[in-house]
């Protein structure tokens, strides 16, 4: 009996990981539906031992479909969350300022604007 117990739980630590893995490439994958692509990112987020860059990406592709439906307050807490993730990644904050350009709050679209800039002279300008 604790042999079968033991095998179990060694069963779960191993094929746990893959999961995690093929739930992170589903995510990236722009080739993949979108519920495909949403429900693999929104596991990726829930998973705690995910590291932040992939979980930033995750909580990224979750803004952009916020913002596609032109739900611009979704999209801007899943930007931040990006941002948190991952923060020397300048692209989640540029992200987050065309959210709040796209809400009409042209003070923070230009805070996060200049935050781009700061953190990064030479990038493109949205």
């Amino acid at each position: 009996m604790f042999r079968v117990i033991a095998c179990s739980i060694l069963g779960l630590a191993i094929v746990g990981p893959a999961l995690g893995a093929s739930e992170i490439e589903t995510c990236r994958d722009a080739g993949a539906t979108s519920e495909a692509r949403l429900v693999a990112c929104s596991a990726v987020i829930a998973d705690a031992k995910v590291p932040g860059g992939p979980k930033a990406a995750a909580h990224a592709y979750v803004g952009d479909s916020l913002a596609r439906k032109r739900d611009y307050d979704g999209a801007i807490l899943a930007f931040t969350k990006a941002h948190e993730a991952d923060p020397e990644n300048v692209y989640y904050i540029n992200l987050r300022g065309m959210a709040y350009g796209n809400k009409g709050d042209d003070e923070s679209a230009l805070a996060d604007y200049d935050l781009c800039m700061k953190l990064r002279p030479n990038f493109p300008a949205p």
